[in-house]
C-alpha cells in the first residue's frame, strides 16, 4: 500500500498546526494518500456544463395544500410529553435569572 512521503505528511500537519509523532506520520501517510486518491477520481469526472444547476432535482414549487384538521385534545398532547404538571408540559429551564 502506498503512502505519502514523510515530508508531505509533516507539511500537511504544519498547515493544520498539528503536532504528530513518528508513528502518526506513517499512519497519516496512508490515510492522506487514500483521501488524495479519491479526490483525484473526482477530478477526473467530466462535469463541464453550460446549464446552471440550482437544485439537483427538477422539482419546482412542490407544495401540499393546507388542510384544517381537528385539534388535539389536551390529554393527547400531555400523554406524548416526556414530563408534565397538570395541563402543562414541563421543559428544562433555558433562561438564567
Amino acid at each position: 500500500m502506498e503512502s505519502l512521503s514523510r515530508e508531505k505528511v509533516l507539511h500537511v500537519a504544519n498547515l493544520g498546526r498539528i503536532a504528530v509523532s513518528d508513528e502518526e506520520v506513517e499512519k497519516f501517510g496512508y490515510g492522506l494518500k487514500q483521501i488524495l486518491d479519491e479526490i483525484e477520481k473526482i477530478n477526473e469526472l467530466d462535469i463541464e456544463t453550460d446549464e446552471i444547476l440550482i437544485s439537483p432535482t427538477d422539482n419546482v414549487n412542490v407544495y401540499r395544500d393546507d388542510k384544517v384538521l381537528d385539534m388535539l385534545s389536551i390529554n393527547d398532547v400531555i400523554k406524548n410529553a416526556p414530563k408534565n404538571k397538570g395541563n402543562y408540559i414541563e421543559v428544562v429551564r433555558v433562561v438564567n435569572d
